[in-house]
């Protein structure tokens, strides 16, 4: 019986001394973090034909030009990409798509830089 304890004892020790995976959510990306290599204006061309005009001005700002008039939003927290807003237009982008809504409806997506 006192063998089967020390082999219990042994065990639990073993496992304790063994790296564990890390499990749960990543942490959000930051704007700044995820913007990478985007610096001064973008011109994005959206699958409705739509343009967006992004001007990434600091890592926390970027200035939107959309249906004839100009936003300033700031970086807000994004679970992944990177994410804009004014609390009424935000622009997403992940990768090098992105997509506007305004009000929490989608107004342009799938945007892609112009070449």
């Amino acid at each position: 019986m006192m063998r089967v304890y020390r082999l219990l004892l042994l065990a639990g020790l073993a496992a304790c001394g063994k790296p564990q995976p890390v499990t749960g959510p990543a942490p959000a990306e930051t704007a700044t973090q995820s913007r990478g290599s985007l610096q001064g204006a973008v011109t994005y061309r959206c699958e409705s034909g739509a343009r967006v005009f992004a001007n990434y001005q600091t890592a926390s700002t970027i200035q939107i030009r959309w249906n004839g008039r100009s936003y300033q939003l700031a970086a807000t927290p994004a679970g992944s990409g990177a994410r804009f807003s004014n609390g009424t237009l935000s622009w997403q982008t992940r990768g090098d798509r992105g997509s506007l809504e305004e009000r929490g409806r989608i107004v342009a997506s799938g945007c892609v830089p112009e070449t």
